[in-house]
């Protein structure tokens, strides 16, 4: 076992465009976070027999917004990972957070407490392309909020952005990445903008209130964020991370190369041992203080297929057919010589991987393999 997932479903706001697990604060009860952490306690304890042999080399707390989340309980939760497991030393611990819910003292508290990286939620520091996101925070707040993580001390942050926003432009697009390009965050990750159809922004869409850009803009613009990132030193390593170097995402990396974890919170997965689990949501986690979860089963291939693939290295076909007792190439001969054909997916020094316009349409690949 290497990783730790915590998830945090609290927000202040939800944004227009987001389908992730999670409830705004206003709508939830004044003890939700104490109930919250009896409820994470209880999650964990059910696992403690394995948890007290994981050596676990990386914690994600991730959200909804867990910066959102009181300091002292958070010290409470990581004190009973460390009465529950002697070992407990993660060497990454990242903790995702909005630029309107970070202060100073939050962060002085966030050291101590051992995390070691912050993910920055920005998306864009552009304010009509965040107003047009249903964000809550404007681009200068982000700046200082930033520039606030580094006063503090943290030498490895991640920026979130995106691309394919309503509004955006290639201009606006490289307006964005200049800012990014002098804060100098160590990692960045991009994300092109894809609509669920239960999130606001889909029905804006659908009633012809705003338009996104086309599929080429959306390519063109893909291809103007690997230019500028790869000019000013970063390394793609993923569908969606550039790094500088020694600084990629151990804890997603854990999760593409099909490693274990265990995922505590509402909605969170777990994989362990082949097989999977997940959490109950909020309602049935608190309602259960922690205490039921859902086996779904082993990993399928495909799924081990395209977890790989997200890495830009690829598939390892030696280490698949060790693992998996099957050859990759033959299990999925139709599949990969039709993408082979369509310029999508290659064989490149004994890995399959994506090619630079696979990258780009990597869901239409990856549905090959379902």
């Amino acid at each position: 076992m290497k990783s730790l997932y915590i998830h945090f479903p609290f927000c202040l706001k939800k944004c227009d465009y987001c389908d992730f697990y999670s409830k705004e604060i206003h709508s939830l009860s004044k003890d939700v976070y104490q109930q919250y952490l009896d409820a994470l306690k209880n999650d964990l304890l059910q696992w403690q027999e394995n948890f007290s042999e994981f050596n676990i080399k990386t914690v994600y707390l991730g959200g909804g917004t867990p910066s959102l989340f009181p300091k002292e309980l958070l010290f409470e939760l990581f004190e009973l990972f460390k009465q529950k497991n002697e070992k407990f030393n993660p060497e990454e611990v990242t903790l995702e957070a909005n630029p309107a819910s970070v202060t100073q003292q939050k962060l002085i508290q966030y050291k101590k407490l051992g995390i070691n990286r912050i993910s920055l939620g920005v998306q864009s520091f552009q304010d009509n392309e965040l107003k047009a996101l249903g964000r809550v925070h404007n681009a200068q707040e982000a700046i200082d909020t930033y520039n606030l993580i580094r006063a503090t001390g943290f030498s490895n942050v991640n920026i979130d952005l995106m691309f394919n926003i309503p509004k955006q432009t290639a201009l606006s697009l490289r307006n964005s990445l200049e800012v990014v390009k002098n804060l100098n965050p160590e990692h960045i990750s991009i994300y092109s903008l894809t609509l669920e159809r239960a999130v606001p922004l889909f029905q804006k869409v659908i009633a012809k209130e705003i338009t996104l850009p086309g599929e080429d803009e959306d390519y063109a613009m893909y291809k103007q964020i690997k230019s500028f990132l790869k000019e000013k030193g970063y390394i793609q390593y993923e569908i969606s991370s550039f790094s500088k170097e020694n600084y990629q995402c151990r804890h997603n990396l854990n999760y593409w190369e099909n490693g274990e974890y265990l995922g505590l919170g509402a909605a969170a997965h777990s994989q362990i041992k082949g097989e999977r689990w997940q959490n109950y949501n909020m309602e049935e986690y608190l309602e259960n203080s922690g205490k039921a979860h859902q086996n779904n089963g082993k990993i399928t291939l495909s799924e081990a297929v395209f977890l790989g693939l997200r890495r830009l290295v690829g598939v390892n076909l030696r280490a698949f057919y060790l693992s998996y007792g099957l050859d990759l190439l033959e299990k999925y001969s139709h599949e990969i010589q039709k993408l082979k054909q369509n310029g999508l997916i290659e064989v490149f020094n004994g890995n399959l991987r994506l090619t630079e316009r696979g990258i780009f349409l990597a869901n239409q690949v990856f549905l090959e393999f379902v």
